[in-house]
């Protein structure tokens, strides 16, 4: 069903403001970025030109996110986005393909290569009720429904993020599953860089019709050692009774920043169970945004990070339940060594009218550095009687006590804290995947351990 799309451009006052504020500072090397998109896009439909013109706009009258901005207050974006980041304009088809953590795991292998769609390098599923669409391959003939996902994701939320990506996208990947389709297997979207200090856009949008389940596995990877900047936007539509399960893990190179703007709308009965795992990345930030629209919708959202020297990962969560009967769940849970920084705002609405909803939000972290830092920002706004809404935050070091007894048992250091921290972070995989599933982040997080098993023995070790 078409979304009804929202009026959201600023005011000229507001635009007159920030493009003042902006003439030669942060904006303006990725504002002129903006106008030779435009210029460039010779095969553009007009409908997707105007498009882009709206998100300059609305960008403008943002400009990039400071700590002032509640939603962004632990993290600070803009000293990153002085850094020169550049709009890679083509390049071949890569012969190197990094290695991803479902590389074992059968499935259809949707390839993203510095925001491009390589078909030379994906597997797409070739069956009646799948229809998978990208920007660049349709030109001038966009279907309706894509042009739908396009507009709902600026009606349902905006953010100067999300708008530059409108603006600056180099393609896109639509996914549409009908009612009565079964996958025999997960799709398994890989984002690959190669270029250096490049900067992509990218956007990926999945809709689900009546009573369709499917497994989304999403892989960030780099074949690069330079930084580069991945600002993606993902749109999920589930209709009544669908089940999508989203799997993603961000293991690109150090140095990279990756933002996501995620926005999900469930229908009657509808699940979406999403779970992420981060180990890569200087700045990685989720900003998502889940309407519980249908009476029933449930959505389970969880996650584990594991930051070493300054990494820094924030997920910034809205949950609306705008109808009776919905359940929401979010648990995230760290690893923090050297000066890294974990960050988990999650904020639950319960609109009125929402009886029934049962809603909780827990936040753990382990510091093994004393100058490691998390922060936990849990909220509740509730209009409605008769509702379950907890949340709990907890932060701490390793348990001493369990420390002793595997020491004590001839159990070296390191491989005895990675022990606890595997466990630690295990519970919440267990917790969001079958076993298929969360075996390959398990591997994920037991290399990761034994790769940085150093780190851990040298912070917050006492004699």
């Amino acid at each position: 069903m078409p979304l009804k799309p929202m009026s959201v451009q600023p005011t000229q006052k507001q635009t007159t403001l920030r493009v003042a504020a902006s003439q030669g500072d942060i904006e303006k090397p990725y504002l002129d970025a903006c106008e030779r998109v435009l210029a460039e896009g010779v095969r553009e439909s007009d409908w997707l030109k105007a498009h882009r013109r709206e998100g300059i706009e609305r960008f403008k009258a943002y400009g990039f996110p400071h700590r002032r901005v509640e939603a962004w207050k632990f993290t600070d974006l803009r000293p990153k986005m002085k850094e020169q980041f550049n709009l890679v304009r083509g390049q071949e088809t890569p012969q190197h393909v990094v290695v991803t953590p479902f590389d074992e795991t059968p499935s259809y292998r949707l390839f993203i290569n510095d925001g491009v769609f390589e078909s030379a390098l994906s597997s797409v599923p070739k069956q009646n009720g799948v229809e998978i669409v990208t920007l660049r391959q349709s030109g001038q003939d966009l279907p309706a429904w894509v042009k739908d996902q396009l507009v709902s994701t600026a009606s349902l939320s905006s953010g100067p993020m999300l708008e530059l990506g409108t603006a600056l996208m180099r393609d896109g990947l639509f996914i549409y599953i009908a009612e009565g389709t079964v996958l025999d297997r997960p799709l398994h979207v890989i984002f690959q860089t190669t270029s250096e200090t490049a900067q992509y856009h990218t956007r990926l949008s999945i809709v689900l019709e009546k009573g369709v389940e499917a497994t989304l596995l999403e892989s960030h990877v780099s074949a690069n050692g330079q930084a580069s900047f991945h600002n993606q936007a993902t749109q999920i539509q589930l209709g009544e009774g669908a089940i999508l399960r989203h799997i993603s893990v961000e293991a690109t190179h150090k140095e990279n920043l990756h933002v996501t703007s995620l926005n999900a709308r469930l229908a009657q009965s509808a699940s979406y169970t999403a779970m992420s795992a981060v180990s890569g990345g200087a700045l990685v930030r989720t900003e998502a945004k889940i309407m519980l629209e249908g009476a029933g919708a449930r959505t389970n959202l969880s996650g584990v990070y594991m930051l070493v020297e300054t990494q820094h990962c924030d997920h910034t969560i809205v949950i609306d339940h705008a109808a009776p009967n919905c359940t929401s769940r979010q648990v995230y849970q760290g690893v923090l060594t050297e000066s890294a920084r974990g960050v988990f705002q999650g904020k639950v609405v319960v609109a009125k009218g929402a009886g029934g909803t049962d809603a909780h939000q827990l936040s753990r972290a382990l510091l093994l550095s004393d100058k490691a830092e998390a922060d936990a920002k849990p909220e509740l706004e509730i209009y409605a009687d008769d509702v379950k809404c907890s949340h709990g935050a907890t932060i701490g070091e390793l348990d001493r006590e369990a420390l002793f007894y595997l020491r004590a048992r001839g159990i070296p250091l390191g491989q005895a804290k990675s022990l606890l921290i595997e466990a630690f972070l295990d519970d919440v995989v267990e917790g969001a995947a079958d076993e298929v599933l969360s075996a390959p982040i398990k591997n994920h997080i037991s290399n990761w351990l034994k790769e940085h098993e150093a780190q851990i023995i040298q912070e917050g070790h006492r004699p």
